[in-house]
C-alpha cells in the first residue's frame, strides 16, 4: 500500500496503521525558483525503510516550490526551510525550495528521521538532507514542489482460536474438587502468535519457553469444619 503526500503548506500526519513494522518513506525536496531567466535547481530525494510501532503517528512536512525573483527584490523560500533569495540591482535571486521530512516524537526539528533537501534557487539556499543508515540519496530530481511517499505491507492477516475449560464446575462456575483441571488448546494458522501469547498471558499468567503456567485467583472461604479453597475460571 502507497501513501502520497503533496503539497498544502502545513504540517500533515500518518498512523501507522495496524500490523505494520516497517515502511518505505521516498522523500523529495522542493525546486527553487527562478530568477533572471535562471531556472531554480531541482529539489533531491532521499529513500529509505524505517522500522515503524503500530499506532504510532507520524508528522509529514512537504517542502513548497521557492518563488520566482521579480525586479531587484529577491522571492520568498519555499514552505519547510527555503531560503529567500537576495535582493540585486541586476534583478532579485529566487527563493529556494523548501526540504521534505518525516518527523517522529515531538515533532521538532530533531524529531526528523528523513529529509529530502529542497534545491538552489536564483541565489536562495534549500535545506539540506539526512536520513538513517542505509538512506540512498539522488540529487536534482523534483520539480515544483515536494512530495513523500510511504510504501508499506500490513502482516498477515491473524487467525487465531483460544478455548479453555475446567472440569467440575457447578452452576456458578465454582470448582472445589482437587485438583482442578483447566484445559487449554490454542491454534494460529497466520503470524499472530505474538499477539496469541499477550492473549494468554493476559488471561492465565505467564507464558514461559517450558510451557504455559497458569495462575487463577483463588476465593477461600471459611466453614464450621474447615477451610475450603474454591477457584473460579476467569
Amino acid at each position: 500500500m502507497v501513501c502520497t503526500f503533496t503539497y498544502t503548506g502545513n504540517a500533515q500526519y500518518w498512523t501507522v496503521p495496524d500490523g505494520v513494522s516497517q515502511a518505505t518513506f521516498d522523500v523529495y525536496g522542493a525546486q527553487g525558483g527562478s530568477a533572471g531567466g535562471a531556472v531554480g535547481g531541482r529539489g533531491g530525494e532521499a529513500s529509505a525503510t524505517i522500522a515503524v510501532t503500530p499506532g504510532e503517528t507520524l508528522q509529514v512536512n512537504v517542502g513548497g516550490r521557492g518563488g520566482a525573483g521579480l525586479g531587484g527584490t529577491g522571492a520568498a523560500g519555499g514552505f519547510n526551510g527555503g531560503a529567500g533569495g537576495g535582493n540585486g540591482s541586476d534583478g532579485g535571486g529566487g527563493g529556494g525550495g523548501g526540504a521534505s521530512d518525516v518527523r517522529s516524537g515531538a515533532f521538532g526539528l530533531a524529531n526528523r528521521i528523513i529529509v529530502g533537501g529542497g534545491s538552489y534557487g536564483g541565489g536562495g539556499g534549500g535545506g539540506s538532507g539526512f536520513g538513517p543508515s542505509g538512506v540512498v540519496f539522488e540529487r536534482g530530481v523534483r520539480l515544483g514542489n515536494g512530495l513523500v511517499t510511504i510504501t508499506y505491507t500490513p502482516n498477515p492477516k491473524e487467525n487465531h482460536a483460544i478455548s479453555v475449560s475446567h472440569t467440575g464446575a457447578n452452576a456458578n462456575g465454582w470448582n472445589n474438587s482437587s485438583p482442578v483441571t483447566l484445559n487449554v488448546s490454542a491454534s494460529d494458522t497466520g503470524s499472530g502468535l505474538e499477539r496469541l501469547s499477550k492473549q494468554l498471558i493476559q488471561r492465565f499468567g505467564e507464558l514461559q519457553p517450558s510451557g504455559l503456567r497458569v495462575q487463577g485467583r483463588m476465593q477461600k472461604r471459611r466453614s464450621s469444619s474447615r477451610d475450603q479453597f474454591f477457584c473460579k475460571l476467569l
